[in-house]
């Protein structure tokens, strides 16, 4: 009776820690003119740093996404109406979502086999992982690498599946979970890693794992990512100890990498949700991707880290919008073949073109260190749909996200094979 007793009161425990967003809205901004754009892109300049944007606009009728507690909103909804900014509430009760989410998922954790169609935690994650691996067959060959740790000792997995691999064969790399309240880009490398492992009978899936070894990390970020599930559904970074007087902790990982550190779009203070670390790579789970990807760089014809959420197929460079590259073109049209091959799945809409262009500035970021130190020349950050709900979508478009998104990837292989004459 007391282990029960004691059972209890640790689940309670857990629950009493959580962050709670009680009452905090969602706001949505669409401006339908030129002069609703520049009346938002001006609230936002002057507001970004004090409010809480989960996502900017990209130009007319993109909307922009806030998210405001009950103590601001009377007062934000005010400035905005003042500013001339139009705008909706798309969600009244942000926890609404997120009971529903921890509700469920508490049932679910340690399980195997993981479900496909629904959120899952960084050790379920891992275990099937392996299991997966064990239990590849057809010709379809399959690997795990533990890559090292995280700042709080979690295992960075990496499962690699290919046909006939080897380590001259050209490969992919693709991750996710960079930011940990972007729950829809792990469950969608899931998705990727079984329709490779257990739909290898399509010919499209054959002939993307003959052509290509393919590496894939769910979760960059586990520390974060299991901080979601246990204590705060909205954090960003990760889990490292960052400034003792205020209580801060962890840096944005995807400020982190070495590529042009420190540059703009990135903060210097430990508090922000884009801090940049106290130096390049001082992220453990930063570190583990470049010592691991780093020695393979002339392997890997694409690298792909996936983020959520706007619908962008972003390229470099995040760091300068005065710039693009050298190899920018081909960047550019191996995107939009990506996003024609998922416009004819469901019908979506991405837009392609560099994040410092089409969004704002961002140094430091994994895909420009990938292009620009490694030279892994198709180097992508995608930005996954949210269907209205941002940060919160629901798992019943976990396979629709994933199906699309696949299919992208998977013409994004044999684009980038004929464009580089791999085959011949």
């Amino acid at each position: 009776m007391w282990k029960i007793a004691f059972l209890f009161l640790s689940v309670a425990a857990v629950l009493a820690e959580r962050k709670r967003y009680d009452g905090h809205k969602l706001l949505r901004i669409t401006p339908t003119t030129q002069e609703d754009l520049d009346a938002a892109t001006k609230f936002i300049d002057q507001r970004q740093s004090e409010l809480d944007f989960w996502k900017l606009p990209r130009g007319v009728s993109d909307n922009a996404d806030l998210r405001v507690s009950p103590e601001e909103y009377d007062t934000v909804a005010e400035q905005l109406r003042a500013a001339g900014v139009n705008f909706n509430v798309i969600q009244e009760n942000l926890q609404d979502r997120i009971d529903e989410d921890y509700e469920r998922l508490s049932n679910k954790a340690g399980k195997q086999p993981i479900d496909l169609e629904d959120f899952n935690r960084h050790g379920d994650i891992n275990t099937w992982l392996t299991n997966q691996a064990a239990s590849c067959t057809g010709g379809v060959q399959c690997t795990t690498y533990d890559i090292g740790n995280s700042y709080e000792g979690r295992t960075m997995r990496v499962i690699r599946i290919g046909i006939n691999s080897s380590d001259q064969k050209p490969a992919i790399w693709v991750d996710a979970g960079i930011h940990a309240r972007e729950w829809i880009s792990p469950s969608t490398a899931i998705y990727f890693i079984n329709q490779l492992i257990n739909n290898a009978a399509d010919a499209t899936v054959r002939q993307v794992l003959e052509r290509f070894d393919w590496f894939i990390l769910p979760l960059h970020n586990p520390d974060g990512y299991e901080y979601t599930h246990t204590n705060e559904r909205l954090w960003r970074k990760t889990r490292t100890p960052t400034d003792p007087v205020w209580d801060c902790y962890g840096a944005d990982p995807n400020r982190n990498f070495g590529y042009q550190w420190g540059g703009d779009g990135a903060s210097p203070e430990p508090c922000s949700d884009t801090y940049r670390g106290d130096s390049a790579f001082s992220e453990p789970c930063a570190q583990r991707v470049r010592d691991f990807v780093t020695p393979r760089a002339n392997q890997f014809r694409a690298f792909v880290t996936m983020h959520s959420y706007g619908q962008w197929w972003f390229t470099p460079w995040g760091y300068t919008a005065n710039e693009v590259p050298r190899d920018y073109d081909d960047q550019a049209a191996v995107g939009e073949v990506v996003a024609d091959a998922i416009f004819a799945v469901n019908g979506r809409s991405y837009t392609v073109g560099p994040s410092s262009i089409l969004l704002y500035v961002a140094s430091g970021g994994s895909d420009d260190w990938s292009y620009g130190s490694l030279g892994i020349k198709y180097s992508y950050c995608p930005e996954l749909p949210d269907e209205g709900f941002g940060f919160e979508i629901p798992r019943e478009y976990i396979t629709p996200v994933g199906r699309e998104t696949f299919e992208g990837i998977k013409a994004m292989a044999n684009e980038i094979w004929t464009r580089e004459g791999l085959g011949s």
